[in-house]
Order: C-alpha cells, then structure tokens, then sequence
C-alpha cells in the first residue's frame, strides 16, 4: 500500500472506516466517498451477485468506472469457473484495488463464514453451484464432498436443523457447524480467492450459535477430557467419563436443576471452539499473505453485550484473541442524542468493547437514528464520531443510500431512500475525518485511564446469570465519575492494583481465584462497590454453601446511614452497609436495596428508582448518594472531576509516549433536528500519571478553529499531581491535553 501499511491502518487513531453494498460503484476520483472521507478501511458487505460475463470494467475521463463490475458472492456460492476468471479478470481491468492502495486503503472483503443461501428442494444458489461447479474448482475448495451441504447444517437442540429465512432477503438461510470439515475448507477457499483478487482482509459475518450434532458434541468431550482430571470430572461435573456428557439432556434440564454445572461449561466452551476457528482461518490467510487480517461481527443489535449469548457466542474479550480489530454491529437506530433533559449514549458498551479488545482497535458499526431533516444527520454524525473516540473506539457508517429496513406496515421490509441523508452523514464524516487525518497525533498512543473500574463479568452469560455493568457505568458517567470497564481476566491479572475503586454490579459467577483476588485488593488499600448476589455461585455455577464468597468483608457492616427518611432504617435503600477491611473500604448493596435494573445503560438509571417511588418524605438525590458512596471507598482518589450536567461526557486517556493526558469532552445536547446546544465554561480538574509534573493545557476541537492556551492551577491529590482548568466553549467534541514533564 502506497500511503500506510495495513497493521498501522488498523490502529486507533489512525482507522477511518466505511461500508458499502456498493463500495466501488461509480467514478473512483477524489470525489468518491471513500475518498472525500478519507477512510483508510473500506468494507465490501460483497463484492455483487450474479456476474455477467460479457460486461467488465470500463473506463472513462474521470477515471475508473465499476458501474458494470457486480462480482462474485461466495454466500450463493461460485459462479462456473469461465464467468469467475472474467470476473478476476474485470477487477483487475477496473483498477479498484490499486485505486485503493494508492489512496492508503485497505480492502476487507465480507465472508459470510459457515452458512450458505439457497433452496435444497429447488436445488438453487448455493444448492445449484455445489451440484454443477464444485469439481471447477478442486484446486480452492478440494475434491467435491459426497455428503449434500443440507447436512452440513447445525443441529438444534432439537434435533432440528439450524434453516431459517430471514425477513430483509427472504433467502433461505443455512447455518453451518463451524466443526464441520467441508465448510471448512470451502471458506478457505472464498479466502484464498478474495486474496487473488487483491482483498486485504476479511470480516466474517457468521457468529455461530450452539450446535449439537455429532461433530461438535465429540469436540465437547475432547474438551472435557483434556482441561480435567477425572478426579475433577467427578467434583465438578458428577461425571468419571466424558462420554456420558449429553449436552442434549443438561441441555434441556437447565431450568429443572438449581445447579448445572456441565450446561455452564459447554456454554464456556463454545466461544473457545469458535476462537479456534478463527485462528485456524487467519492462519491460512497468513500462509498465503503475511499482512492478511480478520475481524468477526459481534451482533450487539440490543446494545447488551450479554444478549451476545443469544444470537452468537461471545465474549468478545475471547474473539479478541485471534482477530486483529473488532467489529460491533449496533442495534438500529443507535444515534447518540440529546437535548437539556434527555441522553442517548453508546458510551457504556463501547467502555466494555475496549476492554475486551485487549488493546486493539474497536469498530463500531452504528446504524444511526435518522434525523428529522437530512441537514440534521451532520450534527448527528459528528457526535457519533465522538462518543467513539472518546471511548477508544472507531466509528464506522454503513453507507448505503437505498437501504432494506423494517419501515413498512407491520414491519415489513421495504427500501427506503436515504440518499439525502447519506450525503449529509458523509459531509460530518469529511469534516470530522479530515481533522483528526491533519491531527492524527491527538489520538495516537491513547490508553483510557481511571481509578475507578467497574466489572463487565461476560461469564455470568455462561449460566444465564444477570449481571448489570450497563446500568452502572451510566450512572456513573452520569454523576461525572470517570470510569474503566474491565473483563473477568483483569481480577486475577495484577491489574487491579491501578484502581482506587472496584464495582461488582450483580455478580454471581466468581471463581476462588477472583474472590481472593478481590479480598487481598481490599485488605491492600482498594475500594470495593458489591451489589446484590455478588459470588454467591462458584465458576460452573455451584451455589457457595454457607456464605457468599466476599462475607469475609462484611463481617463487620454498619449502615451506610439513613438514605430514605420515610421508611424504617433496616428496609429497602437503608439497608446499605460500609465497612473497612484492612487498608480498604467496602460498600454492600443487597437487592433488596434496589430491586432491579434495566438491561441497557442508553436512557438514564436511577440506583434505588422502585424504592424512591414509595416514600414521601425528603430524600437527596438516590444518584448522587450512590456517587458519594464510590468516592469514599475510592477514599477521594478519582482520576478526574467535571461541573457539567450528565448530558456532558467525560473521559481521561494517557498518551506516556508524547508524555500527555488528554481529557475528551462529549456534549451529548445534539438533538434529532440537528440543534445543537452548546455548553460553557465547564470546570475539570484532570489528574496525570504519578511522578509527573504538568506544564501548559490547550484546548483543540474540530468544532472551531482557534487553539487555546488554557490557564490552570497546579493540585495535588494523594500522591497524583493535577491541573484544574476551565473549559470556555464545547460545541460538540473538545479535548484538552494537558502536558507534563518527568
């Protein structure tokens, strides 16, 4: 590639990413929204449909011109092998792939992984390319299996095979079991063929659910008798032989038995066998082009990263391990937004996204609420834009003027008309783009930093347990609280030693090791939030039998006080307790204290809402409280302050190689009529690393031109030097960067 090489592209700070059915269609010149843009990631959803082998590229004065290329759709399966190698043939004519490399883009081609389109009966599409050109292409694919791809299906738990029809294509649907050795071999062979017609990468869009047929079932057991001793087999799981393991029957037993602790640990392994899948595909990329990369799509379409169970089989932080950036595809309609009484944010599945990517970088596929007016999509982009950033994440637009969306009667699919709000999404992309292309430094290097980490426990999902981070990290960005999210890895890591502040929201599942891990965080000086059932099971879902797993640190509760003025000190909210446990503090939250929480972080949370309802006497703020509360097990020691209201976000990110911290701020004040309501002179205070001393603060933003050089006053707060400064004007993303020396 002529400007960048793939691996910087794929890096935060630098990725710039659009998708399109028909990325390359239309003169390809400076105009093209992949260039207009200036992405440096541009996603084919695929490369066509039915090929015509009598038209190729053309070429006119503007430049190339792919208005005839339509391709090769590997979901439908391959065309005969004439119409393919015209097809290679027509690509390369166009000119598209180089176009892209000279203008510093990669390619990543959609692969519709282990699941193919088409009608057994009518013996169609994929059905009619494996009955007439498979042998065409033994070379990519190998020899023509005797078994019929009907059978290469998934098994539900039923028996049934996985065949669906969804409602946008209405094409019926095979889901393949990843297990299965002919899909295998003929997805390495769509790789191989997208490499050959110059595709950088490739994003999977299949995210295999459960399957119990045979192949995956003897996976399960191999499983089993390679991660526990029969010793172990027997404690555990009630079993000497893995053979007798069913999942089938614990299957369908798991809501007649309080404990099942080989259901939760076919669910743990599930993400482990497709995890194996994915480095088996990108270890074949790289056999044939060292720079190959992947991603897959993780379907948050609820904005929960728990509902990931339900359609795929996270967790993310273990696809993360094997795929080289991250790809969320968002609910519909995920615009960030709001007014002075309202907030729509992304911002705590993007915190959890972060966390999980282990570093990498994160692309969020927001599918945007349309606005009232076309005009109102440019605002609304820019803040999508940077409720991204500021999250460590990158946005991505799926740019598609004529779109398949549930907008008829009934929810029927109908195409809808966007181009003019598609023109305007791009004018926000071009403005917002093209200064963080200019200042690219800004962004380069950043890590997210905070004192306070609040736990997203992804394995609660192996045993269906509710856990709820995204009702807390609202509340917290809410009440001003900088916050991190971390995944389970992080307790047993040594990372918990960096936090001042460690929230468990509802978390059931927790194994010995992270007990200990919290005990001897807390009795170190740490700072710990429990809520409701926190480690009363252990890791595969075992009820603790006498105590839950932290009583040691609430042996000695005391009221926190008497939150609620109108019922008796031992019911409801007032039954929150405080303790210190050796060098640290710990606040208990019992259920009862709160009732429930909503599943999604986008619309505001209130701690102890159902509770507040009922009483009439005099109460503070139930938020505020609960902010009170994670300050003095934090003991003061939080990485930040902001005086703004909750419609203002605020996070903190380290750049140690260009020796700055950089504050982002998010006005959220945008609304669905593209007004913006801008906020002024916002109050920080900003701590840096230990050891550092800060020297100047400027303010920059793609909102307005002028740089400012803002005065501060130098505080110190236990052991953390900082700078408490004024923000004059946030239109909608500023960030000031605060520089230190030592």
């Amino acid at each position: 590639m002529q400007n960048h090489k793939t691996a910087d592209i794929l890096t935060f700070g630098r990725l710039r990413y659009l998708s399109s059915n028909d990325l390359f269609k239309g003169a390809l010149n400076e105009s093209h929204p992949l260039a207009s843009t200036r992405v440096t990631l541009a996603h084919g959803n695929y490369f066509g449909g039915a090929f015509d082998p009598d038209k190729t590229a053309a070429c006119d004065h503007e430049g190339p011109d792919t208005t005839e290329y339509k391709g090769v759709h590997s979901y439908i399966g391959m065309p005969s092998r004439r119409e393919f190698e015209l097809t290679k043939i027509a690509l390369k004519r166009s000119g598209v792939m180089d176009w892209a490399h000279e203008h510093g883009i990669a390619v990543v081609s959609y692969n519709a992984g282990a699941r193919f389109g088409g009608w057994e009966e009518d013996r169609n599409l994929f059905f009619e390319f494996y009955d007439k050109h498979w042998q065409e292409y033994e070379d990519y694919f190998g020899p023509k299996p005797a078994e019929d791809p009907v059978e290469w299906t998934r098994r539900l738990s039923s028996g049934q095979k996985a065949v669906y029809t969804p409602q946008d294509t209405m094409v019926r649907e095979y889901n393949c079991c990843i297990n299965n050795s002919h899909i295998c071999d003929y997805v390495k062979g769509t790789i191989r063929i997208s490499l050959e017609l110059g595709v950088d990468g490739i994003f999977f869009d299949y995210s295999p659910q459960f399957c119990y047929c045979g192949h995956c079932i003897e996976k399960f057991r191999e499983h089993l008798r390679t991660n526990f001793p029969t010793e172990k087999l027997q404690e555990i799981f009630g079993i000497n032989d893995p053979a007798r393991a069913d999942p089938v029957l614990f299957t369908r037993q798991r809501s007649l038995r309080f404990e099942n602790p080989l259901y939760m640990e076919w669910r743990r392994f599930r993400p482990q066998n497709y995890l194996q899948w994915l480095k088996e595909m990108r270890d074949y990329g790289r056999s044939l082009n060292k720079d190959f990369f992947i991603s897959a799509n993780a379907c948050l379409w609820e904005g929960n990263p728990f509902r990931q169970f339900e359609f795929t089989v996270g967790p993310l932080e273990e696809w993360s391990k094997e795929t080289d950036y991250l790809f969320i595809e968002a609910m519909f309609e995920a615009s960030p937004h709001g007014h002075k009484d309202l907030k729509i944010t992304n911002s705590p599945v993007l915190k959890y996204a972060a966390a999980a990517s282990r570093g990498k970088n994160v692309a969020y596929d927001g599918y945007l609420t349309w606005g009232k007016t076309p005009a109102a999509m440019i605002p609304l982009t820019k803040l999508a834009v940077a409720e991204c950033l500021a999250n460590r994440a990158t946005f991505m637009h799926n740019w598609s003027p004529k779109q398949n969306l549930p907008w008829g009667e009934g929810g029927k699919y109908i195409i809808a008309d966007l181009t003019s709000e598609n023109e305007a999404v791009l004018e926000g992309l071009k403005e917002y783009n093209g200064f963080f292309v200019e200042n690219e430094g800004l962004l380069l290097g950043s890590e997210p930093r905070a004192s306070v980490g609040v736990l997203c426990s992804l394995q609660q999902a192996y045993g269906k347990r509710k856990s709820s981070y995204m009702a807390l990290s609202r509340m917290l960005s809410d009440e001003q609280i900088p916050h991190v999210a971390l995944i389970d890895d992080d307790l047993t890591s040594g990372r918990l030693s960096a936090f001042s502040a460690l929230i468990l929201p509802e978390v059931p599942l927790m194994s010995d090791a992270q007990v200990e891990a919290v005990i001897r965080f807390v009795r170190d000086g740490g700072g710990l939030v429990v809520l409701g059932e926190t480690a009363a099971y252990d890791e595969y879902g075992r009820r603790r039998k006498e105590f839950y797993g932290l009583h040691k640190l609430m042996e000695d509760l005391e009221p926190w006080g008497h939150i609620d003025i109108g019922v008796d000190p031992a019911v409801g909210v007032n039954t929150t307790g405080k303790a210190e446990y050796g060098l640290g503090r710990v606040v208990n939250i019992p259920q009862d204290a709160y009732v429930s929480f909503p599943d999604i972080g986008r619309e505001k949370v209130v701690l102890f809402k159902d509770m507040a309802s009922i009483t009439t006497g005099a109460m503070k703020s139930i938020n505020t409280v609960f902010a009170e509360i994670v300050r003095w097990v934090a003991k003061g020691n939080l990485s930040g302050a902001c005086l703004a209201d909750s419609t203002v976000e605020f996070t903190i990110m380290d750049q140690p190689d260009q020796s700055r911290t950089i504050a982002h701020l998010v006005n959220y004040k945008v609304n669905l009529d593209g007004s913006v309501t801008e906020e002024k002179d916002i109050k920080l205070e900003v701590t840096v690393p230990r050891g550092k001393k800060p020297r100047s603060v400027r303010l920059v933003s793609p909102d307005f031109t002028e740089r400012r050089e803002l005065g501060f006053e130098l505080i110190e707060g236990n052991g953390s030097p900082g700078v408490r400064f004024v923000v004059p004007r946030l239109v909608i993303y500023s960030l000031a960067f605060i520089e230190y020396t030592g």
